[in-house]
């Protein structure tokens, strides 16, 4: 679940385009990776309870909205470019708010489908199109919080990678064959 969550994000980057040329710091692209994984474990962990109140609910949701945040604000922070990026504090208070409300009614949704066996697959669907939306719609309202300013400054390369249409079709391949395997499994 992390890994989907991350690539359907890093996916939206890479069709983000600029003038400029911009490479990806991997150590950071790394890090935003463990905190979708980590977002995702801590859902699943919430979801899987015998019981679940509103005070779980509301934990789990602002860690798993929380989560997605940090994983896209990270994941911006990784871009390497000649400009400099800033962001609006108020549409990014938004965007992360915007995970969290999402983030909850998914998995009110989820918790839902385990208890009411007439409605379970459509609770199922139904939570999976909330949570599949929660990361674009947050991604989307982060990017319009950024915006970009030429610098002077050269970005350090020294961990970069430069991303193609190949590493593109690369994650989306990897992320499927991950997702296939625990299916199978």
């Amino acid at each position: 679940m992390g890994l989907g969550i991350w690539s359907m994000h890093y996916i939206g980057m890479l069709a983000f385009k600029l003038p400029i040329p911009v490479w990806y710091d991997w150590p950071i692209v790394l890090l935003s990776l463990s905190a979708a994984i980590f977002a995702a474990g801590a859902a699943l962990h919430v979801a899987s309870r015998y019981e679940m109140g509103l005070g779980r609910m509301v934990s789990g949701s602002i860690v798993m909205g929380g989560g997605i945040g940090a994983m896209h604000y990270i994941g911006m922070h990784a871009m390497l470019m000649g400009a400099m990026c800033h962001f609006d504090p108020s549409v990014v208070a938004l965007s992360v708010i915007l995970a969290v409300l999402i983030s909850f009614v998914a998995l009110r949704l989820v918790f839902l489908a385990r208890n009411n066996s007439e409605t379970r697959r459509l609770r199922k669907v139904a939570s999976a199109i909330v949570m599949g939306a929660a990361i674009p719609i947050m991604h989307y309202t982060g990017m319009a919080a950024a915006s970009f300013t030429v610098s002077d400054v050269a970005p350090d390369l020294s961990h970069a990678v430069a991303m193609s249409t190949l590493g593109m079709v690369g994650i989306a391949a990897t992320t499927i064959m991950v997702l296939g395997i625990a299916i199978l499994t």
